[in-house]
């Protein structure tokens, strides 16, 4: 069920709209009791518009007071409530306490503080300098760990004789003395081709002498071939593929002296080098697919 608010101009509105028509409460009563009934409601309803026109009007006034200012305010708050008080000025404030001297000769005498005076005492010693703190130089810390730690490698080649002990990693890089020292022994012995190895195939060779602990070096049977090399070789041999990983620097073939080739292929199994094949005399190892085979 809804409910509606009338607001106080409606309330008068209303109040004269049944005034106007006549109405009035008279079922059920005789002639004389409704004009009796009907004047005193009308008094009642006019007597109520009259009240609710001068809470309107008042109302009014002092909105009109706020819009105007202070001094609007005022004149519809006297209009609707009657005459303000006059203000009263505040009386100024008049301080009770009053020094009680009025030049400096009229201040009060002070006995002087107990003890000697400043200057009569000894002057001041210096105050001893703190010991100087030792200076320390700056200790550059050295990196450790497997990523600069110094990365040796030891390999002979059986063809030429040749062979080198090199370190081609140190503080955290390659050394590219080290890379060519190894790159030369891995050349292609028959034409004296030198060709990059691939890094891969040198961190393989490392692995593998750290996982099988040998103290010897690898002994190199093949390593890079060039392709007038590697047709030739094909040609005289069995199981030479004609697009030979010795072709592109990433093939070897060695032994360990002392240890069994069945061994050397399994590390490089575990490793997961690429492609390891063993055979007779010696062990392949590539940085191709994983794979394996025997012959």
């Amino acid at each position: 069920m809804s409910r509606r608010t009338i607001s106080s101009r409606g309330r008068i509105e209303l109040a004269k709209a049944r005034l106007r028509d006549g109405w009035a409460p008279v079922l059920g009563l005789t002639p004389e009791q409704r004009v009796t009934r009907t004047e005193k409601a009308a008094a009642a309803v006019k007597a109520q518009a009259r009240t609710l026109s001068q809470e309107v009007t008042r109302r009014d006034l002092i909105l009109t007071g706020l819009a105007a200012g202070v001094g609007g305010l005022a004149l519809a708050t006297r209009q609707g409530t009657g005459p303000l008080p006059e203000p009263v000025e505040p009386e100024p404030r008049i301080f009770e306490t009053q020094p009680s001297f009025a030049s400096v000769e009229d201040f009060p005498e002070v006995d002087p503080l107990p003890g000697p005076l400043l200057a009569d005492t000894e002057p001041l010693q210096p105050l001893e300098p703190f010991p100087p703190r030792p200076v320390r130089k700056p200790q550059h810390a050295v990196p450790r760990g497997p990523l600069f730690d110094e990365r040796r490698l030891a390999l002979v080649n059986e063809n030429t004789g040749e062979s080198v002990t090199t370190v081609y990693w140190a503080e955290g890089d390659y050394v590219l003395e080290g890379l060519e020292d190894i790159q030369v022994l891995l050349r292609d012995h028959h034409t004296d081709e030198i060709h990059p190895i691939d890094l891969k195939l040198v961190e393989s060779l490392y692995r593998l002498s750290k996982v099988l602990e040998s103290r010897r070096p690898l002994h190199v049977l093949s390593a890079y071939r060039s392709p007038r090399t590697n047709a030739r070789l094909a040609r005289l041999y069995d199981g030479v593929a004609e697009n030979s990983f010795h072709m592109k620097g990433k093939a070897v073939d060695l032994y360990i002296p002392g240890r069994r080739k069945r061994d050397l292929a399994r590390a490089a199994l575990k490793l997961k080098v690429g492609g390891v094949g063993v055979y007779s005399s010696f062990v392949h190892v590539d940085t191709g697919p994983i794979r394996r085979w025997a012959s």
